[in-house]
């Protein structure tokens, strides 16, 4: 269940490679989330992470498993062996994503590959989910978008878009799901320093997962239905979004 302070007792992980996911995992451990389990491409990868969690926590249970946002046709299979009937999740937080490579050997490749894993892998595995804990009866569904979704930066078309979609999708669910005793939190970071923006140029009031967690734990004990991440960046994102055209391109191309 989700306690009065909006801190989840189980969690489900999707992209728990991501820097920020495994921030916010681990703010929610160090406040009272007792079970979780962790979904990734590559979960051998976590190993070293979950044996600081658990040596840091052994009162706590966690568990890695295999997911591949891109293998569209395995979501299913794969949330009904994570979540039988018997199981519950308070929060699901969907925090898989790419960037793509600037200086990709096929663009149109890389491309594709972004949008299928941004996109169409998260809105088919929140739909199932979103079915899932809807049947559960209570729950809450964290979303990892981008301040991108809203201001694409010059080299960023496809991932921007992709987050778009992601971020459109997560509104429009959250209105279906309304009543339901499930609600969504839609996170928006800025720009942040983590593995995937290694050798980008940091955009201003650029941030860490750390801070980003912080962000979303006081989002989650104020019931929030959307995160910004440093909030100032809502302001910017608005401000930028209201600049004509011409001084729009000028602005965005200088960041």
């Amino acid at each position: 269940m989700i306690d009065g302070t909006g801190i989840p007792d189980s969690v489900l992980v999707l992209g728990a490679g991501s820097a920020i996911a495994q921030s916010i995992v681990s703010a929610l451990v160090d406040r009272g989330t007792t079970d979780v389990v962790l979904a990734a491409r590559r979960p051998l990868e976590l190993e070293p992470w979950l044996d600081s969690l658990n040596a840091a926590h052994r009162e706590i249970s966690i568990a890695s498993v295999r997911f591949d946002a891109c293998d569209i046709a395995a979501h299913v299979g794969f949330l009904q062996g994570v979540w039988s009937d018997k199981r519950r999740f308070d929060l699901v937080l969907v925090a898989f994503g790419v960037m793509g490579v600037t200086d990709a050997a096929d663009p149109h490749d890389d491309a594709v590959t972004v949008a299928t894993t941004n996109y169409l892998g998260g809105v088919s595995i929140l739909r199932i989910v979103a079915t899932r804990m809807t049947a559960q009866g209570q729950g809450r569904v964290v979303v990892l978008s981008s301040a991108a979704a809203l201001l694409p930066r010059p080299g960023q078309a496809v991932y921007a878009s992709a987050k778009a979609g992601l971020d459109s999708y997560a509104r429009g669910l959250a209105l279906e799901l309304h009543g339901s005793g499930v609600d969504v939190t839609i996170v928006r970071p800025g720009f942040v320093h983590s593995p995937m923006t290694r050798g980008l140029t940091p955009a201003p009031y650029a941030t860490t997962p750390d801070d980003v967690a912080r962000d979303v734990i006081r989002g989650l004990e104020r019931g929030s239905a959307v995160v910004w991440s440093p909030p100032m960046v809502r302001f910017m994102t608005a401000a930028a979004r209201a600049l004509p055209p011409p001084l729009y391109r000028r602005v965005m191309s200088g960041l």
